[in-house]
């Protein structure tokens, strides 16, 4: 029986003890309770102005989606602005890729024209210098010519003198071949005489051995006829001598002028054909004169063509640049 006591005791001290515990436990559970109440009263706080604050987020949301949107729209009009932009920059590019190309296309075509200008320019100073050697060869020709035409003239009035000297000369020949022939016959008339005479005295000699007296009177006089003879012979010997030699002289006279008449008429044909020469030299020298004009005026042309192509391209290099 007291073991049941016990018993009952023991359970209604478990009961008292969970009744005890129980309380506690509620008591808790209504602290905690409260606590929670609490809590979500602070929560429920908190709720309502994270409510309010959606609110307030919504509308900044709306007024963020708006200036995004807005902001969008003018990404969208950037964007298409700056593919605008780019497209344009592109075909600035483009355009002045093409500008530098042509830029130095021209620089090119420059170098080039400036480079053709130098090399046309020296050609008309050298086609000048050209042209002025011509006219002093023209001018010299002419002069030549002048002075050819001056030798002819003296070479042929030479000749009229030389063919002048030569008929003298000719005819003084034979006035002297003429006079040696008669002085010729002169001696052979005298030596005839001196014979004829000589053979008289012979005959006189033979002729005083019959008459000594008569023979010596006439052997005197045929003495003096012999002498005389001899002295006409003698004399005819030196004149014809003379002759002869001054026959040889006009001989040389005579063959020295048809010499120099020869000589003179070799001379005239000579410049006759150095004046042809002459002629004609002056007819190439005016051509080339007339052809050198004829290249400068071309050449100064062409200068004046590569001077205006060269200011040309200045003018447009300037304007690209």
């Amino acid at each position: 029986m007291n073991d049941e006591v016990d018993e009952l005791e023991k359970t209604n001290q478990l009961r008292n003890n969970d009744l005890k515990n129980f309380k506690e436990e509620k008591k808790g559970l209504q602290t905690e309770e409260e606590q929670c109440i609490t809590r979500m009263k602070g929560t429920l706080q908190l709720i309502e102005n994270d409510q309010q604050e959606c609110v307030q987020l919504n509308i900044q949301e709306d007024q963020i989606n708006q200036q995004l949107q807005s902001q969008t729209q003018e990404y969208d009009n950037a964007e298409r602005t700056m593919q605008d932009k780019t497209k344009q920059i592109e075909q600035l590019e483009a355009v002045l890729k093409a500008m530098e190309e042509q830029l130095h296309r021209i620089e090119t075509d420059l170098k080039k024209s400036n480079q053709d200008l130098e090399n046309e320019k020296r050609l008309f100073q050298r086609l000048t210098s050209e042209l002025k050697t011509a006219e002093r060869n023209e001018r010299k020709a002419a002069t030549e010519l002048r002075n050819q035409e001056q030798k002819l003239v003296r070479e042929e009035q030479n000749l009229q003198r030389c063919r002048e000297k030569e008929q003298a000369a000719s005819r003084r020949r034979q006035e002297t071949e003429h006079e040696v022939e008669m002085m010729e016959t002169d001696l052979e008339i005298a030596t005839a005489a001196l014979l004829i005479a000589d053979l008289a005295l012979t005959a006189l000699i033979a002729l005083t051995i019959v008459n000594p007296l008569a023979g010596m009177f006439c052997i005197a006089i045929k003495q003096a006829a012999v002498t005389a003879a001899q002295h006409a012979v003698g004399k005819a010997e030196q004149k014809l001598g003379e002759k002869k030699a001054l026959l040889v002289k006009r001989v040389s006279d005579h063959e020295t002028a048809q010499a120099n008449r020869k000589k003179s008429e070799e001379i005239l044909n000579v410049n006759r054909i150095n004046l042809d020469t002459r002629k004609s030299d002056l007819t190439n020298r005016k051509q080339d004169v007339v052809t050198e004009k004829d290249k400068l005026s071309q050449q100064k042309t062409v200068v004046e063509n590569v001077t205006q192509q060269s200011k040309g391209l200045r003018n447009e290099r300037g304007k690209i640049q």
